[in-house]
C-alpha cells in the first residue's frame, strides 16, 4: 500500500489546497460577487458538461486504467495505446455534436419555464464538454503511470483559481455576463493545455498516428468492456449532477445558487476518497490481474477504515461549525437555506468512503457487467426520490434523496462483493470510529457557544479535532493513522 499512500497523500494534501480556494471561491467571493441566479448557472452549465462526458469518451478512461498494464512498454511507446484513446472520444464528441444541434431547440424549452438564463447559454456546453473530455481521458492516462499529484494540482488548484480570477474580473470590471461564461470555459481550455504539456515533459506523449497490431487485435475485448464500464459511468455522472440539475428545472436558478454552495460544503469530506480511487485503481487492476485476492481483501479493508476515520473527522468538524460557516459569508442569511443539505450530502458521501474501494473491485474484475445493473438501480432510486422529494422539501429533499439511493446502492455492492469474492471491509475498528464519533459529538455539544464567529470556529475546530485525533490514536482504529503518527513523533523527536 505504499504507493497509494504516498500518492495518496499527496494527492489529497494537493486537493485539500484547492478546497482551500474553492473554499474562497465558494463560501466568500461567489456569494459577494454573483447573484445566486448567476452561481445557478455556471454549476448548472458545468453538471450539464459532466453529465455528458461520460458519453463522448466513450468508456476510453476505463479502458485505460483497465488495459495500459498489458500495452505498457516505454521502448515501443505504449504500443500507441494513447491514440486509441484520443481517438476515440473524438468520435463520442462528433456524434453528441450532431445530437445536440438537432435537439437544441427541446432542451431550451424545457429549461426555459424556470431558468431562462440557462437555455440561452447552453450552447456553451459544447466547448466545455470538449475540454472536460480530453482532460478526463488524459488524466487517467496520466494515473495509469501513477502520475496523479500534477493532474491534481491542475485541476484542484489551477481551475479554482482561474476561476477566482475570471469571477474577480468579471465584477471589478462590470463585464458583460457572456465575459463571464467565457472565462469559465477558457480556464477548462487552458487545463486542457497544460495535461498535454505535462504528458510531454513525461515524454509519454504521441501524436494519433500510430497504433500497434497488439492494440488493435484487443480492440473488440476493449470495447465490450467499454460498453458496460461506459453505461456505469454514464450512470454514476447522472447521480453525481442530476440533483443539481433537477433542482434547476424544478425550482429555479436562484435556489439553484443556494444548493450549489451547500453541495460544496458536504461534498468536501470526499477529497481524501477521490485522491486514493485514482491512485489505487491501477494496483487493484494489477492485483486482479495475477489473482492477488488476499492482497486485494487487506487493500480493501484498510482503505475502509481510513477512509472511514477521515470522513467522520471532516463531517464531524463542518457539522459543528456549520453555522458559523453561513455567518462567516457574504449574504449567508440567503445561503443559510441549505444547512440541512450540507448534513445529508455529508453523510452520503461518509456512506461512499466507508464501503471503501468497493466500485473500482467490481469494474475492474469479471464482473464488471454487473455494475452496470447496480448502476441502473441507483439511477432509477437517485431520479424517483429526486422527483418525490424536491416538490416536498425543495434543496434539502434533493440532498435526502443522494442519502437514500447511495445507501442502497453501496448495500448492494457490498453484499455483491461478500456473496461472489469472500471479501467485505468492515472490522469492530470500524465500530470504534462510530463510537469515536459520537464521543467527540458529544463533547462538541458540551462547549459554550463564543460571541465571536471567527474565536468560536477556531476553538470549536481544534476541540473536536484534538478529542478526535488522540482517542483514535489511543485507541488503534486505524493501524496506518498510527504508524504516520509514530513516524511525525519520531521526526520531532529526533528518532530514527
Amino acid at each position: 500500500m505504499g504507493i497509494i499512500q504516498r500518492q495518496g497523500i499527496r494527492g489529497a494534501l494537493t486537493s485539500y489546497l484547492g478546497v482551500v480556494i474553492g473554499t474562497l471561491n465558494v463560501l466568500w467571493l461567489y456569494p459577494k460577487l454573483l447573484q445566486p441566479g448567476e452561481i445557478g448557472l455556471l454549476r448548472g452549465l458545468a453538471d450539464f458538461a459532466a453529465i455528458v462526458v461520460p458519453f463522448v469518451v466513450l468508456g476510453a478512461s476505463p479502458v485505460c486504467i483497465r488495459y495500459f498494464p498489458m500495452f505498457k512498454d516505454e521502448a515501443r511507446r505504449h504500443n500507441g495505446f494513447l491514440s486509441l484513446l484520443l481517438l476515440v472520444p473524438l468520435i463520442g464528441f462528433a456524434l453528441f455534436t450532431l445530437i445536440f444541434f438537432l435537439t437544441s431547440g427541446w432542451l431550451q424549452d424545457f429549461f426555459a419555464a424556470k431558468s431562462a438564463l440557462f437555455s440561452q447559454y447552453l450552447y456553451l456546453v459544447l466547448p466545455l464538454c470538449f475540454c472536460l473530455m480530453y482532460y478526463t481521458v488524459l488524466e487517467s492516462y496520466s494515473r495509469s503511470l501513477h502520475k496523479i499529484v500534477v493532474p491534481a494540482f491542475i485541476n484542484e488548484v489551477l481551475v479554482r483559481l482561474g476561476i477566482l480570477a475570471t469571477v474577480t474580473l468579471y465584477a471589478v470590471l462590470n463585464m458583460q455576463q457572456n465575459s463571464l461564461l467565457y472565462g469559465y470555459v477558457g480556464v477548462y481550455a487552458l487545463a486542457l493545455l497544460l495535461i498535454i504539456t505535462y504528458i510531454h515533459y513525461l515524454k509519454a506523449w504521441q501524436t494519433p498516428t500510430y497504433i500497434d497490431a497488439k492494440v488493435l487485435t484487443k480492440i473488440p475485448e476493449m470495447g465490450n468492456y467499454a460498453f458496460f464500464v461506459l453505461l456505469g459511468s454514464v450512470g454514476a455522472m447522472i447521480v453525481g449532477k442530476i440533483d443539481s440539475l433537477m433542482v434547476i428545472k424544478m425550482v429555479g436558478l436562484t435556489d439553484g445558487g443556494v444548493y450549489s454552495i451547500a453541495l460544496f460544503i458536504g461534498t468536501v469530506i470526499e477529497i481524501p476518497r477521490r485522491a486514493i480511487s485514482q491512485i489505487s485503481a491501477p494496483v487493484i487492476a494489477h492485483q486482479i490481474a495475477r489473482q492477488e485476492m488476499d492482497a486485494l481483501a487487506n487493500l480493501y479493508r484498510r482503505i475502509s477504515i481510513n477512509q472511514t476515520v477521515v470522513g467522520l473527522l471532516l463531517l464531524l468538524g463542518i457539522w459543528a461549525n456549520v453555522d458559523n460557516l453561513f455567518a462567516l459569508m457574504p449574504n449567508g442569511q440567503v445561503y443559510a437555506a441549505g444547512k440541512y443539505v450540507v448534513l445529508f450530502i455529508g453523510l452520503a458521501k461518509l456512506i461512499d468512503m466507508s464501503t471503501s474501494i468497493n466500485n473500482e473491485i467490481i469494474t475492474l474484475s469479471k464482473y464488471y457487467r454487473y455494475h452496470l445493473f447496480m448502476m441502473l438501480l441507483l439511477v432509477t432510486l437517485t431520479i424517483g426520490a429526486n422527483l418525490l422529494l424536491i416538490p416536498r422539501w425543495g434543496i434539502t429533499g434533493a440532498a435526502l434523496a443522494s442519502v437514500i439511493a447511495l445507501f442502497v446502492f453501496n448495500l448492494v455492492k457490498y453484499l455483491f462483493i461478500w456473496a461472489v469474492m469472500k471479501m467485505q471491509p468492515f472490522t469492530l475498528h470500524t465500530a470504534g470510529a462510530f463510537l469515536v464519533a459520537g464521543i467527540t459529538w458529544g463533547v462538541n455539544l458540551l462547549l459554550p457557544r463564543l460571541p465571536h464567529v471567527a474565536l468560536d470556529l477556531a476553538v470549536r475546530s481544534a476541540v473536536v479535532g484534538g478529542v478526535f485525533v488522540t482517542l483514535v490514536i489511543l485507541l488503534h482504529i486505524s493501524p496506518d493513522a498510527n504508524n504516520m503518527f509514530t513516524k511525525m513523533l519520531n521526526r520531532l523527536t529526533g528518532k530514527r
